[in-house]
């Protein structure tokens, strides 16, 4: 081979190395820049994605986020996991601390608001999590995400636009607002007959239920019938809210 050809083999040889460390590290680079926007968009969906009730029994720091974005929002309802502070809060403004077996409460700002525009928070208390045996944590949660779906944010329905089928002047004096505290019980206990009612209709529409939810079903008429029992002592000589509060009843 002539001197020419082994220049000429060798400027093509190094051509091609050359080139292939190009190739080499240009691919490198987009498999770079790919694993990059994997990373961020994982980051991005990590931070919207949901948190389920497993994850949030055993990490209570993830529990503010499984509230946020596994149950259902309101632009009237603040959720909150309730803290120290939020307890204390309540016992001074409300003088309300709520029962040990207490899973969730939904308390109105303004009660002078009711019916018309009051907003609400929705607390979360630590018995939701706490009070549930490990083998129970997945049936459990779907029982709290009902509570806080279809029990509590039914409450704050109704303090910002009131009880569907349910007239405003079965509660509200002639000017429009609470006055006494008869009719302040009465339109408590109506809207939990309403409240539990949904919960328990919202058990019933489960697919698959299991032995914890059914028993926690079941348990429902003794906690539920209270309720019942005082709406309907409270509506004494209106016949048609007594009705009403009757076809609630499912027991």
């Amino acid at each position: 081979m002539s001197k020419v050809s082994i220049l000429k083999d060798r400027a093509r040889k190094e051509a091609e190395r050359v080139g292939s460390r190009r190739q080499f590290i240009g691919n490198m680079l987009r498999v770079g820049v790919g694993l990059g926007l994997v990373a961020g968009g994982w980051k991005v969906y990590d931070t919207f994605r949901g948190v389920d009730f497993e994850r949030a029994y055993a990490h209570p720091e993830f529990r503010e986020k499984w509230l946020r974005t596994r149950t259902d929002s309101r632009p009237y309802v603040a959720r909150h996991i309730a803290t120290p502070t939020d307890l204390a809060e309540l016992k001074r403004r409300l003088n309300y601390t709520p029962p040990e077996d207490a899973r969730a409460a939904t308390v109105i700002r303004d009660d002078n608001k009711a019916w018309n525009g009051g907003e609400s928070d929705l607390f979360v208390y630590d018995y939701a999590f706490n009070s549930i045996p490990r083998e129970h944590v997945r049936s459990a949660g779907r029982v709290v995400e009902n509570i806080v779906n279809n029990h509590e944010l039914v409450h704050a329905d109704h303090w910002y636009s009131g009880i569907e089928g349910y007239p405003k002047e079965w509660f509200f004096g002639e000017d429009g607002k609470l006055g006494s505290n008869k009719e302040r019980a009465l339109l408590l206990e109506v809207s939990e007959a309403v409240a539990h009612r949904k919960e328990y209709d919202g058990l019933t529409r489960m697919k698959g239920k299991d032995d914890f939810v059914n028993a926690y079903q079941a348990n429902l008429v003794s906690v539920a019938k209270p309720h019942f029992v005082l709406a309907y002592a409270l509506a004494e000589g209106n016949k048609e809210l007594r009705a009403r509060i009757k076809r609630e009843a499912w027991f």
